[in-house]
This record gives structure tokens, sequence and C-alpha cells, in this order.
């Protein structure tokens, strides 16, 4: 069988358009634990998942892929786009490849509009899903964070400065991350946010708290 009959998403294409595809389709096994490609990399291939599934993560997981998905979509927008996350398999995962510049051939002339509109409506689907766990990562983050330093506050482990509350202890960055549980760019991010909205600062592993009321009302408002 050819590789684009295997695929569900070409079966409406004309015959002419599956004879220029067909040669363009690449078969590539990933075995479980495999990256497919990295945060970082050029958007080049478009890919569809025959067997197996992946799961993209930045932080946290964005979504899982399965059997007749695709993904990696992000090149179809923009020729010189890099994708914004990282994709692993996680089982043996047998993938077909379409560079992207034959997939947006694919589209000239209005023709096969229809698998336009499906990549789009996969990729906008999980653009939503991936921002609220985006936020909602951001937010709970922030929250850890503020919890933490407060409990300096209650228990009195700070100096007295011009500037507020001056902690104590060295808070290290590895230290936070282990106390909160969550990635280091979610921490750096949520000290940064912290930082930006005049509660705290921070100066390599000393931070002060310069407004403790605000802190507070943080992780009272959940």
């Amino acid at each position: 069988m050819r590789l684009v009959d295997s695929v569900a998403l070409f079966e409406d294409m004309d015959e002419q358009d599956k004879l220029r595809l067909e040669p363009q389709l690449r078969r590539t096994v990933v075995a479980e634990g495999q990256s497919v490609f990295k945060m970082g990399d050029a958007a080049k291939h478009l890919y569809i998942i025959r067997k197996g599934k992946v799961c993209a993560s930045l932080d946290m997981i964005l979504f899982v892929a399965r059997h007749g998905e695709t993904f990696g979509e992000e090149g179809l927008f923009d020729p010189l786009e890099v994708y914004g996350f990282s994709v692993k398999a996680l089982e043996r995962t047998e993938l077909v490849m379409l560079p992207i510049a034959a997939c947006l051939g694919l589209f000239k002339a209005n023709r096969n509009a229809a698998i336009l509109f499906k990549l789009l409506k996969v990729a906008n689907a999980r653009l939503n899903r991936s921002f609220v766990r985006v936020l909602d990562t951001a937010s709970l983050s922030i929250i850890s964070v503020a919890r933490l330093l407060y409990d300096y506050v209650e228990t009195g482990e700070y100096d007295m400065t011009p500037e507020g509350m001056r902690i104590n202890e060295k808070l290290t960055e590895p230290f936070i991350i282990d106390r909160c549980g969550y990635a280091r760019s979610t921490i750096v991010r949520a000290l940064s946010n912290l930082t930006e909205n005049g509660i705290i600062r921070k100066h390599r592993s000393r931070i002060t708290i310069l407004n403790a009321d605000k802190l507070r009302q943080i992780f009272l408002k959940y």
C-alpha cells in the first residue's frame, strides 16, 4: 500500500495530487522515550501518526496525539517558524513525515482546502487547550512561590530593611524548585511576575519582600 493511501487525512485528494505527494512522504519509527523534535528546532515537517502515540510538552504535558492524528503544523503558518514545544514518543511509534513545503503545495489554487481546514481546526483546538493549561500552571506556580515566601513572614525569619522584609535564608532556584515542585522555567517566570508587580526584590539568592499584604492576598484568593 502507498503511504498516501494509509493516511486518512489524504483520502479525499485527487489521484494526481496523491501521485505528486507520495514521493514526498517518508516513514519513520521512533522508539519509546525518543524525541521526535525539540523546542526551538526548525518546523520543517508535518507528522501523521500511523501507530503509537506521542506527547508534546513545555514544562507540562500540552497534549497527547495518537493514531491518525497530526502534529507539527507550526510551519504551515510561517516557513521560518520553530517548534514551540518538544515532542517525544510514549511508546514505539510509527510516523509519516511530510515536508512543510510539499504540504503547502497541496493548497495552491484553493485545491484540497478541506485538508487545510482539518489541520487548522486541530491546531486551533490544541492551542486553546494548551493556553488554558499554561495559564493554570502559571497561576498555581505563583501561588506556590507566594506561599513559600510568606512562610518566612509568619515565622519571623527575616530582617527589616528600608526596602522591606529581607528573608534570612538564601533561597536558591534549586531550593525553590524542590519546595514548589515546578520546572525551573516556570519558577523563574513566577519570581519575575512577583518582581514586576513590586511584591518582591530578588538579588541572586537573597529575596526581600516589598509588600507582604499583596503577597498574602495571592494565595488567600484560592
